[in-house]
């Protein structure tokens, strides 16, 4: 036995003298080595190798966030920064889970405040996405539209003259200066007479173009009834304290009592509309 093992490694001395073992070794490290690499890349057959994504960071927003008034100041279409003319304002007036919110000219309507997480803003009913929050802007997305909204101690229609609306008498109809009527106007406040407004066809806003005459003119003039709102291309006539609206559905004729640029007054003995330029 001894005599065997002393002729097995005098052959294996002689195989690497000659070079064959070496080429051996060589070739045998070369493939344990391509198998080591191969092993190392293969993926289990119904495995999805993780790939790392970097990711936003979502933001989550409380309702200690929006305590106060917020009054919208621009509006967009989805994925547009193009704005777009609008007559119904949305003022939100948040006080902790409990919110007030209005057109701006009519509707009315309270209820709680929440957020779902992260940015859900629910608002006595309406749902509206929160895309932002920075210091006094707020950014709400309804689906429809995009609102820009400010937060402001007080809402426009607070700030209009606010102690004159309510002690200032309008019983005699005045003739007007025309040059400060052009542009749009809306309604932000209105005083109804005696007796209860039905059936009317409620003024939102009226829109007056440039004059083609000394005292007619082309516009618009938006409407409501029932919740529905239309707008009609209409023509104003104004002579001696009466401003005449004339469209294919219907005519009014209103008095003119103030119209000084920064506010328009109008209407009759039932109603009377208080109006601003938007």
């Amino acid at each position: 036995m001894m005599l065997y093992e002393m002729d097995m490694a005098l052959k294996m001395l002689l195989l690497i003298k000659t070079g064959t073992m070496k080429s051996i070794f060589f070739f045998l490290l070369l493939t344990m080595g391509w198998n080591i690499a191969i092993s190392q890349q293969v993926v289990r057959k119904g495995v999805t190798p993780v790939i790392k994504k970097k990711t936003t960071p979502v933001t989550f927003y409380n309702t200690g966030q929006l305590n106060g008034k917020w009054q919208e100041v621009l509006r967009t279409n989805p994925g547009s920064s193009v704005a777009v003319n609008f007559n119904d304002t949305l003022l939100m007036n948040f006080n902790r889970n409990k919110v007030e919110i209005r057109d701006g000219i009519s509707m009315n309507m309270k209820g709680d405040a929440g957020i779902d997480q992260p940015n859900i803003l629910n608002a006595a009913g309406d749902v509206y996405t929160i895309k932002s929050i920075s210091g006094n802007t707020m950014v709400l997305d309804d689906g429809d539209y995009v609102h820009r909204m400010q937060r402001t101690r007080q809402f426009y229609y607070e700030m209009l003259g606010k102690d004159s609306l309510f002690t200032e008498k309008y019983e005699s109809p005045v003739t007007i200066e025309l040059k400060d009527l052009p542009g749009k106007w809306v309604v932000y406040r209105r005083q109804a007479g005696p007796g209860k407004v039905s059936g009317e066809n409620l003024i939102k806003s009226i829109q007056i173009n440039s004059f083609n005459s000394v005292d007619s003119i082309k516009g618009e003039v938006v409407i409501y009834n029932a919740d529905i709102t239309r707008s009609f291309p209409a023509i104003f006539l104004f002579n001696n304290g009466v401003m005449t609206i004339i469209t294919d559905n219907k005519t009014w004729n209103f008095n003119t009592y103030k119209a000084n640029g920064k506010e328009f007054v109008f209407g009759n003995s039932q109603l009377l509309y208080y109006t601003k330029p938007l």
